[in-house]
């Protein structure tokens, strides 16, 4: 069988990301202090306690860049808290060994209040609920979705359902994650898996759009993923707008156009407990380098959501 010729973008994508798992901050040269902040080359790494897990930078890694996981093991020297591989469709299987394994190691290094260690993220795809002539499907689309999740869990510290372009309505995507809630609740982990919510733009942007965000954590979000993608709002005032609605309900993330250091800050500012990063890594090593490290150093706000980490706290 021949594999379909990969496009430019993917193309720039896989060199960014060959180069970038070369380079990044020695293990050496990262401290651990006693106030738990990893900083090295000048960086400062802030860590966030969300969703019951403890990231060493406000700064993720978005799906779609780093799909099979091969920066999970270099990650934390790139100043990233989290990567996000997927995103999975109902029929694809589960992550490469190579994922399995660099979250094994993670999870043996994690051990003893070490700091530094990158969480992994995994991203599952809504699939489409409506088929042709086929009344069925929507519920099979949803066993799958279910079977996928509870067999590729494992190596995962949260994962996000990610609407992509299913056509799922936002009442949809409310009833899936509640399903996924349902089937996490009875997972045996010795961390309790977080789950977060994609809300593309133009949910929140119709009228009332926000109130998708307190139906998406009733269902069972520990986090909201906040798409910044075609609003035409900027993404700070679509964030803090969202924070003032849901409080301390639920963890915070923004991605979509964040490619500068004033962004996220902006973005963290407003509320944002954590930035997701693509297209800005599509760039030369010493420039993509630069740019995370820079975002990893940010000062994260601690007064709206200090102390949401109860318990243990996978270490990040």
């Amino acid at each position: 069988m021949t594999l379909p010729a990969l496009s430019p973008r993917a193309l720039r994508t896989r060199w960014s990301l060959l180069r970038l798992a070369r380079h990044g901050v020695e293990p050496a040269e990262l401290v651990a202090r006693a106030d738990g902040v990893v900083h090295g080359r000048g960086m400062t790494a802030s860590v966030v306690e969300v969703m019951g897990l403890r990231f060493g930078s406000p700064l993720l890694l978005a799906a779609g860049f780093d799909r099979h996981g091969v920066l999970l093991e270099n990650a934390s020297r790139l100043g990233l808290g989290a990567v996000e591989t997927g995103s999975l469709r109902t029929s694809s299987a589960c992550p490469s060994p190579r994922v399995r394994v660099a979250a094994a190691r993670r999870h043996v290094a994690a051990g003893g209040g070490r700091m530094g260690v990158c969480l992994h993220g995994l991203s599952l795809l809504v699939p489409r609920l409506e088929g042709r002539g086929d009344t069925r499907r929507g519920g099979y689309a949803l066993e799958r979705l279910q079977a996928l999740f509870a067999a590729c869990h494992a190596t995962a510290d949260y994962v996000v359902l990610n609407p992509g372009r299913s056509g799922a309505t936002p009442a949809q995507c409310v009833e899936l994650l509640a399903a996924l809630a349902k089937v996490r609740d009875r997972l045996a982990r010795p961390i309790r898996l977080a789950l977060v919510a994609k809300l593309p733009a133009p949910w929140l942007a119709a009228a009332g759009g926000v109130r998708w965000a307190h139906h998406m954590i009733d269902a069972g979000a520990d986090g909201l993923l906040l798409s910044a993608e075609g609003d035409s709002m900027p993404a700070a005032l679509r964030i803090a707008r969202v924070a003032a609605e849901v409080g301390e309900r639920t963890a915070l993330i923004s991605v979509g156009g964040v490619g500068s250091v004033r962004e996220a800050a902006a973005r963290l500012a407003a509320g944002a407990d954590l930035v997701q990063v693509h297209r800005a890594l599509i760039a030369a090593p010493r420039r993509a380098l630069s740019l995370s490290l820079g975002i990893a150093g940010l000062g994260v706000r601690r007064g709206r959501r200090q102390g949401a980490c109860t318990g243990a706290c996978a270490q990040g």
